[in-house]
């Protein structure tokens, strides 16, 4: 995902691209991890090569009251459908898209999340979290989850095996 190109297409300068689900001035965030992952359409396409192509598209939720995430779901998809994987944005109202949420009817879904000051990712890892959807708890991670707050601050591995899984895939952060 060309996250420059979405920050200052939507997000005008009011935001930072980030590869990590982390403020990018924290002593969190770690650049040279971040660098691993950051956009690269050569080796997408090498990655797609060797995957193969698919012929169902990738449903990618978003709730269509926001405009801005609607443009961002738009930018993503043409990006995967120009590459070769076909991609359809599902646009839902808020109502619509909590239920689709719920039923687990996406492949991907675009979400806006408030972390807490001390990025706090555990509601997305926990058994029951309160952002855990579609499979995306996980015991390891939820256990780095709070390894990392207990040793303030110490998130190293945390991001890294959130990059390696890719279940969260952040964009920006602002």
């Amino acid at each position: 995902i060309n996250r420059e190109a979405i920050v200052n297409d939507t997000f005008r300068g009011y935001a930072h691209a980030v590869t990590l689900p982390a403020d990018p001035s924290s002593p969190y965030y770690s650049k040279s991890l971040a660098a691993r992952y950051a956009y690269d359409p050569g080796k997408f396409l090498e990655f797609l090569n060797g995957y193969g192509k698919t012929k169902e598209p990738i449903r990618l939720l978003v709730n269509s009251d926001d405009s801005m995430r609607l443009r961002i779901a738009h930018y993503i998809a043409d990006a995967f459908t120009d590459y070769g994987l076909p991609m359809e944005v599902m646009e839902c109202s808020s109502a619509r898209f909590m239920m689709e949420i719920y039923n687990a009817n996406y492949d991907l879904y675009l979400g806006i999340t408030k972390l807490s000051v001390n990025m706090d990712l555990s509601p997305f890892f926990a058994p029951y979290g309160s952002l855990s959807r579609n499979g995306i708890a996980d015991e390891a991670t939820y256990s780095l989850c709070l390894e990392s707050l207990a040793n303030q601050g110490n998130y190293y591995n945390l991001l890294k095996a959130v990059a390696d899984e890719a279940k969260i895939i952040p964009i920006a952060f602002y």
